[in-house]
């Protein structure tokens, strides 16, 4: 089991809190879960290049541990913790993914992120009827005991977990490389290592050795690209089912309880897109999952602000917003199996980390600066439908391809194949 999937979780349930409760009064305490997850991704690049990216979940975990101890104690600063360790985690998984899977079950193995963090959406729905000024305590003490419990399961699985191989390679310590590989197979360690353990060494030692004899401007000019396309397609998943998320929050935010309940459908229709999304990716492809999401939110968010400010806008602030979610689950964990396989090696944890850190920075903005209405949505759902188009051009289909090759298709600036 990978040790990130236990601490999306918990940033899962932490994300959704303080969203909720930077919507409900504006206070810009709220968003420090936010800027700490920023701080979190710009220690990703540096703990990615020092040490093996298991050590990152290791300390993540620890975070999240001493972050629930701390919620138990009713004290706020768990949030940062748990920020920091979201940003880590988000940062060292997306790296050493590609890294660490096969091309067959890559998109699969990846989609960690959007599954943890929707199963923690749907824990905190389940969790949050017991808040009250009476007892906010207790809300404290079960969301302390959650994550200390996601943080053990973290801890237990970074030491099983398995070192990426071209961590070793550019390490010069090749037969760690070969131990690593052998484990990705699930095969037993030997000295004699099968064929296909050797093919597999053999094309991520020449991948290295092209990343690291070519890395100057011009690759760094693709990863810039790259960056700029997947960049786009993330902030706007972001935006839209944020702004969907406010409309329907202002709703049902006068009662506790039966916000609870309809937030529930909102993280279990976002889960069950994600789930989806691990039996579609590498099957039919990034590409056309990206396109259906987009057109499938464009379609929801145009509905909803056409009926938005209408005697019908109750019934589409009820029921959109929650199609939206399951939209965005299908298609979110796109960018991050993208963001895996589309830039240089050298180059790829710091763009990861400016991507991470631009999406914090627009749900920041958005949640704090809040304005919709019905031209707003209509303007999103047209982006949405534009982007569409926008990913038949400029985005490659990268399933079940080696590493170099997805390099090479996201260094071209048309890829109009499936």
């Amino acid at each position: 089991m990978n040790p990130a999937f236990f601490i999306f979780i918990s940033g899962g349930m932490k994300m959704s809190q303080n969203a909720m409760k930077l919507l409900a009064n504006s206070e810009s305490f709220h968003s420090a879960w936010f800027y700490l997850a920023m701080v979190g991704s710009l220690l990703g690049p540096l703990f990615g290049t020092c040490v093996p990216y298991k050590y990152s979940y290791m300390i993540s975990s620890a975070f999240v541990i001493f972050g629930g101890i701390i919620s138990i104690t009713n004290i706020v600063t768990s949030d940062c913790l748990d920020g920091i360790a979201f940003g880590m985690t988000m940062v060292a998984t997306i790296a050493a993914g590609a890294e660490n899977l096969k091309a067959c079950y890559r998109g699969r193995v990846l989609s960690v992120e959007v599954i943890g963090v929707s199963i923690g959406m749907v824990i905190y729905c389940v969790v949050y009827p017991f808040y009250a000024e009476e007892n906010d305590i207790l809300w404290f003490k079960l969301f302390g005991y959650i994550s200390i419990g996601c943080g053990l399961a973290g801890l237990i699985c970074s030491f099983y977990a398995n070192n990426s191989p071209i961590h070793y390679i550019m390490n010069k310590a090749p037969t760690r490389a070969i131990h690593a590989i052998q484990k990705m197979y699930k095969e037993k360690r030997t000295r004699n290592p099968s064929q296909k353990v050797l093919a597999k060494f053999s094309e991520l030692d020449k991948y290295v050795r092209h990343e690291t004899s070519t890395f100057g401007l011009v690759p760094f000019g693709f990863d810039l690209l790259a960056g700029l396309k997947i960049g786009l397609i993330r902030i706007l998943v972001a935006i839209v089912t944020s702004s969907s998320f406010i409309v329907f929050f202002d709703a049902y935010s006068r009662n506790h309880k039966d916000f609870a309940i309809a937030t529930f459908f909102l993280g279990s229709a976002r889960l069950f897109g994600a789930l989806f999304f691990v039996f579609l990716i590498d099957w039919i492809g990034r590409k056309k999952i990206a396109m259906a999401s987009f057109f499938g939110l464009g379609i929801s968010i145009i509905v909803l602000g056409v009926l938005f400010g209408s005697r019908d806008e109750l019934m589409a602030v009820m029921v959109i917003p929650v199609v939206a979610q399951f939209f965005t689950g299908l298609g979110e964990g796109v960018s991050t199996v993208y963001m895996s396989e589309a830039f240089s090696l050298k180059g790829k944890t710091v763009m990861i980390c400016i991507l991470v850190d631009l999406e914090c920075a627009a749900l920041i903005v958005l949640n704090e600066y809040k304005y919709f209405n019905r031209i707003t949505f209509c303007i999103l759902g047209v982006s949405c439908l534009t982007a569409v188009a926008l990913i038949f051009v400029f985005l490659p289909e990268t399933k079940k391809t080696s590493l170099t090759e997805a390099r090479k298709r996201f260094s071209s600036v048309f890829c109009l194949k499936f």
